[in-house]
């Protein structure tokens, strides 16, 4: 059931003080009775600009300490003086479960989520899997000013309507397909699986996580990264966002990759920034032309 949020939660405290925690950790709680997690870095005076954050998959709310945790990153961060706010998505970390949920009914969840923080216009950012949650905010609230995507996913069965894909690309998208027919708690288990071996890399060997997540990120973002520290943050993050099972991911994978997707992008009418990388071979080549057609004040 779709349903927007009602009154706010009380802030909580972050676990964790080893690196930059949230200023402010609460859940949101909905009219339907479900509760959203709710973590906040930033400036929270209500004049500043606002930015949502959609976390990728296998992270959760947190997800932003890890890239916050390199000085350079921390300095740029502190100097927009923003206030980023991200959201647990439903049964990753403490947001409660939804079954069979979409990217339109998170977009209520999220447009509840500024209506009850009293936020008038703000801007969203979507990273990997998050990009799809992105689009769909821009696409459903009239409040949304701009839109970043960062190395977005798409269903490859999308992608392969318009583009010649490879043979690497065409069996990923039969094994998509093929996991859409699966309870959700199933078709989680790949990514479940993989955040649990991170998270136990990331316990016991922190540098050799942080060396491992690098090689996903630009180098500028991560080079100065502290890798013990960072090594922990990445430990606690998906801590929190594995304690409900595999569930939440799988319905995150089915939501962004196997369900119908159900984005209509010509109705996003505000600016669209697409970030992708020349070396990331986890996107497949065709992605940043299929939307920057589809997006019409896309920038590249």
């Amino acid at each position: 059931k779709e349903c927007p949020a009602g009154e706010q939660g009380m802030p909580g405290r972050c676990s964790s003080q080893r690196l930059l925690a949230p200023v402010r950790d609460y859940t949101l709680k909905l009219r339907c009775g479900r509760t959203l997690a709710v973590s906040e870095w930033g400036d929270p005076s209500s004049h500043s600009p606002v930015v949502f954050y959609h976390h990728g998959l296998p992270f959760g709310r947190i997800e932003p300490s890890i890239y916050l945790s390199s000085k350079q990153n921390l300095e740029a961060f502190t100097e927009m003086r923003i206030r980023l706010i991200s959201v647990d998505r439903p049964g990753v970390g403490r947001s409660d479960k939804l079954a069979n949920r979409s990217l339109q009914s998170f977009a209520q969840d999220m447009y509840g989520v500024a209506e009850s923080l009293k936020i008038s216009h703000f801007a969203v950012i979507g990273f990997s899997a998050g990009a799809s949650y992105a689009l769909a905010q821009a696409q459903n609230d009239d409040r949304v000013k701009a839109v970043a995507v960062v190395g977005a996913s798409i269903p490859l069965q999308r992608l392969m309507e318009d583009c010649d894909a490879s043979f690497t690309s065409r069996t990923m998208a039969y094994i998509e397909t093929a996991l859409t027919n699966l309870p959700a708690i199933m078709a989680g288990i790949p990514s479940y699986c993989l955040a649990v071996l991170l998270n136990q890399l990331s316990k016991r060997f922190p540098s050799q996580a942080t060396r491992l997540l690098a090689r996903c990120e630009p180098k500028h973002i991560i080079d100065d990264l502290d890798e013990q520290a960072t090594g922990a943050m990445i430990h606690q993050t998906l801590n929190d966002a594995l304690r409900q099972g595999p569930s939440g991911f799988g319905e995150d994978f089915l939501t962004v990759l196997g369900r119908n997707w159900e984005l209509n992008l010509s109705k996003i009418h505000v600016p669209v920034l697409l970030y992708f990388g020349k070396s990331d071979d986890l996107i497949p080549p065709g992605t940043p032309a299929w939307l920057a057609s589809r997006c019409s004040q896309s920038k590249m």
